[in-house]
């Protein structure tokens, strides 16, 4: 282990220092390096991680795993690792630039699409039909701990059942025919801790206030 320590430092140094590196992925080889022994600058040795080889003579001779193939591997998952990170914080970055702009598009396409493609829409109700089968237990705990979070209890009568308290927009800006729990807004409060604009209302306040608005629509401004 302090022998693989050594190169691995080798390597840390000499890449940062510009110099011939002593480990080199060989271009256009897919999974072929050219790793330099720390003794002696001027002797390197291949490896080939897709077979786990190298050309050095302890592995020519006995056949085990050398530390010229523990390197290899180890910088590879270093060089991934680090990868993946920037990978994932360049997404972040650009989604939080961009999100208005990303959800607009993605709602655009995925409507243009369902409506567009019977294929798409049947594999569409199928995956979600699973889906609810699947995280109807979780869905309705998720939908209880949203309700206590927002007071758990009827913004008008005072109503505390859970069972018989709903959100509602007071901007009417519903769904319909459709539950809360299976809305958008819902599945960004569950993700990513967005909070929407509703107030809990219980069932009998709900349908009254949802009257009176369709009757104010009927008989229009005074």
């Amino acid at each position: 282990m302090s022998e693989i320590g050594g190169l691995l430092a080798q390597v840390e140094v000499s890449t940062k220092a510009k110099h011939i590196p002593r480990i080199r992925k060989l271009p256009r080889k897919d999974g072929l390096f050219r790793v330099w022994s720390p003794e002696n600058q001027a002797v390197s040795y291949l490896v080939d991680l897709n077979a786990k080889t190298c050309t050095c003579p302890n592995f020519t001779q006995q056949g085990a795993k050398c530390k010229h193939i523990k390197v290899a591997e180890n910088i590879c998952e270093i060089r991934r690792q680090k990868g993946r990170e920037y990978d994932r914080k360049y997404r972040r970055k650009r989604y939080q630039e961009n999100r208005e702009e990303i959800k607009k598009y993605n709602r655009e396409y995925q409507r243009e699409r369902y409506h567009s493609d019977p294929e798409f829409r049947e594999k569409s109700l199928k995956k979600a039909c699973e889906f609810r089968s699947k995280n109807h237990l979780k869905l309705q705990e998720d939908y209880k701990r949203f309700k206590i979070e927002y007071g758990g209890k009827c913004t008008v009568c005072g109503e505390s059942n859970l069972d018989l308290v709903d959100p509602h927009h007071p901007h009417g800006k519903e769904e319909k025919g459709r539950g809360f729990a299976y809305t958008k807004e819902f599945r960004d409060w569950v993700r990513y801790g967005i909070k929407p604009d509703v107030v809990l209302m219980c069932v009998k306040c709900h349908r009254l206030r949802h009257l009176a608005e369709r009757r104010r629509e009927e008989v229009g401004p005074s």
